[in-house]
């Protein structure tokens, strides 16, 4: 009775056991869902920061609105100098009337004067979070260190009120006003005095602010395509095959960058980039 117990003990364990080919069944079958499962993990990480991008960019269209009540419905957006460079909030070289550099709030740096811009990292995308395009960016010079928060004034010698690199938002704005570009704005002698912003009623229709255009950027942000925030409030996908000519166009061109490929409204018809977004 015990050898015939003993011998079915040694049976029922043996057949407990794995043999090589159905391990290797188990590991070709785990490696096929991690294959699936990769690719579809990818796709929900970039849904997800295509989504939190909208988000911030509703969040900066509503500090714009906040402004625009306080400012006779006028919206502090435009460019510096050349019509890429639309997403400036400071410049370094801003020139004080004495003609000392100082540094001064541009564009929609000009929310953060206001204290309108109490949350700055909404002005970034989750997607651009590296490089000099990113929110606090520090390198071990810090010389070469961008978008550092708050910005500051030029060549003081501690942070945080030392900033001597622009800071620059992940979003642009529609270039419809020339900023001027290195000094041509100083809140303490303007050039482009408050009187002369546009208007957020004459945008109606329009795209007003945008992910960065270049190309290369979209690929590393969201690869087919950018958001896009309208005058009236609301937001919108636009495919990259929308506006992938003009842009190729653009960079193509070199620096500085032809201002007809991003908005030529001269003539009856407006054309460039932020056209074909005003299409879509």
């Amino acid at each position: 009775m015990s050898d015939f117990t003993s011998k079915g003990w040694r049976a029922n364990n043996a057949r407990r056991g794995f043999t090589l080919v159905e391990l290797l069944v188990v590991i070709g079958i785990i490696a096929a869902l991690i294959a699936i499962l990769i690719p579809v993990l990818n796709r929900a990480r970039i849904a997800a920061v295509k989504v939190k991008c909208l988000s911030n960019m509703r969040q900066c269209y509503a500090e714009l609105m906040m402004y625009s009540t306080q400012s006779r419905g006028m919206v502090p957006i435009g460019y510096g100098g050349w019509k890429s460079l639309s997403n400036g909030m400071w410049d370094p070289y801003g020139s004080a009337p004495t003609g000392v550099w100082t540094g001064n709030f541009t564009q929609m740096g000009i929310l953060y004067q206001a204290h309108f811009m109490q949350s700055p990292l909404i002005w970034y995308c989750p997607g651009d979070l590296t490089g000099t395009t990113s929110y606090n960016y520090t390198t071990s010079n810090v010389n070469d260190s961008w978008n550092r928060w708050p910005p500051g004034n030029y060549g003081t010698s501690t942070y945080p009120a030392w900033a001597n690199k622009s800071t620059v938002s992940s979003y642009m704005s529609r270039p419809v006003i020339n900023w001027g570009y290195g000094g041509n704005y100083n809140p303490l002698n303007p050039l482009l005095p408050p009187s002369r912003l546009p208007h957020i009623e004459r945008l109606y229709g329009l795209a007003i602010l945008a992910e960065s255009l270049n190309v290369s950027s979209v690929v590393r942000r969201h690869r087919d395509g950018i958001n896009v925030i309208y005058a009236d409030g609301s937001g919108h996908w636009v495919p990259l095959t929308a506006f992938k000519t003009n842009s190729v166009n653009a960079y193509a061109s070199g620096w500085p960058y032809t201002d007809s490929f991003f908005l030529n409204t001269v003539g009856t018809t407006t054309t460039g980039i932020w056209a074909d977004l005003d299409r879509n």
